[in-house]
């Protein structure tokens, strides 16, 4: 599913918390308040995205690896116990996301997470600002995210092959 801000509004990926609850820091991408209720800006949302996919191809094409984090039991120190290290962490536990930055933070490894209204955001690196409770548009974004990876990572091989006749 290509995502576009029809396919955003059509899910309510537009729609943030109560603006009561909301984080002040956020307002700058709230378009505004209906009911109460504030509306996330997704002209923005979607440059966001756009930005993200085109780092995580660029991280894909250079060779570099991007772990999706999403529903596991994670025990501390599961950075530091690993041997290959990440070049970008892309976080969809809301459960565990504090602690994923942290250890993320630790490690100088960024951190791409779903962001939404009433959420802090100062430990994320490269925050996506949408309604996080819609399983749909998390899977949306996860299988771009992918489609990104696979295809930084197929054009690589073309590009170190291309970087090696012409040094050769």
């Amino acid at each position: 599913m290509k995502i576009t801000i029809s396919y955003l509004l059509s899910k309510n990926a537009h729609l943030g918390h109560k603006i009561k609850y909301s984080n002040f820091k956020l307002f700058k991408y709230i378009y505004g308040i209906l009911n109460g209720v504030s509306i996330i800006n997704l002209e923005f949302t979607m440059n966001q995205i756009k930005r993200i996919l085109f780092l995580i191809y660029d991280i894909s094409i250079r060779m570099g690896t991007v772990r999706i984090m999403d529903s596991l039991d994670i025990k501390p120190g599961f950075l530091t116990n690993k041997k290959q290290i990440s070049d970008l962490i892309c976080v969809f536990d809301e459960r565990n996301k504090t602690q994923i930055s942290k250890e993320a933070r630790s490690q100088n490894i960024p951190v791409l997470s779903i962001i939404d209204t009433n959420n802090h955001y100062s430990s994320i690196d490269y925050p996506i600002i949408i309604n996080n409770d819609l399983s749909q548009i998390k899977k949306s974004l996860k299988d771009s995210i992918l489609k990104s990876h696979i295809n930084g990572k197929k054009n690589s091989s073309i590009r170190f092959k291309y970087n090696y006749i012409l040094h050769d």
